[in-house]
């Protein structure tokens, strides 16, 4: 990746595809989206980044370190999930080991017609959120247990630092539909993860690498989206 300032690249996405049969090689693709496709100024959004700043830490959420860097770190780095789903879009949408609601909450904002619920074991953790969804006024679920005790089915599960990536796959394929998908933020160690992994889960899948790029950036948000902490390789896994 080039120097801060020299890219418009903002992160690296996986997709990994239900197969029956042996994955073939990574293919590589790139997709370009535009500023005007990311919600970043809806008011909900902001209102989110808020008690993400102020309950999120002071619930041991999210570190107090990272109160200065929530929007370039967290909601930039979740938001542009939102646009894989279509506009209008209802499907059914799991977010995995929510926690503080990234990235369920930011794409939910930005993608309100989605029938979403959010899994989180952790009894504060799932309080933090109901709050947050009702002050928002979200319509999302809350499954409070562990995703094993989840009987629902998704056509979508998403996921962000919840597990290696083959402990996460194993998580969320009981969770889909036949034809379910996995859409999961991870982070620059995948390579090795793969590497370092006996599991024949990937068995299963058909990968394909996505270069995500901005275009059409426009000054106000120029230093947000050049910042150290976001302009950094991120990845994405999906399953179909």
């Amino acid at each position: 990746m080039n120097q801060r300032g020299k890219s418009q690249t903002v992160a690296w996405w996986y997709f990994l595809n239900k197969f029956h049969v042996k994955p073939p090689s990574l293919e590589q693709k790139t997709r370009k989206i535009s500023l005007t496709q990311l919600a970043v100024d809806d008011p909900k959004l902001v209102q989110f980044e808020s008690f993400l700043k102020t309950e999120g830490i002071t619930r041991g959420l999210l570190g107090p370190k990272e109160a200065d860097r929530i929007r370039e770190r967290h909601i930039l780095n979740c938001l542009p999930l939102s646009t894989f789903f279509e506009p209008g879009s209802k499907l059914k949408v799991a977010d995995l080991g929510s926690g503080a609601g990234l990235p369920g909450v930011v794409v939910a904002i930005a993608n309100p017609t989605l029938d979403l619920t959010l899994i989180e074991p952790l009894a504060r953790r799932a309080q933090f959120l109901s709050e947050v969804i009702s002050a928002l006024g979200l319509d999302i679920k809350i499954e409070a247990k562990n995703s094993k005790l989840v009987t629902k089915k998704f056509d979508v599960v998403m996921a962000r630092a919840v597990a290696p990536i083959d402990k996460l796959l194993e998580l969320a394929r009981p969770l889909l539909n036949p034809n379910g998908r996995v859409l999961a933020l991870v982070g620059q160690n995948i390579h090795s993860q793969f590497s370092a992994s006996s599991s024949n889960i990937f068995g299963k899948f058909n990968l394909t690498l996505h270069q995500l790029e901005l275009g059409e950036r426009s000054e106000e948000h120029t230093s947000e989206l050049q910042s150290p902490d976001h302009l950094v390789c991120r990845l994405l896994l999906e399953k179909k």
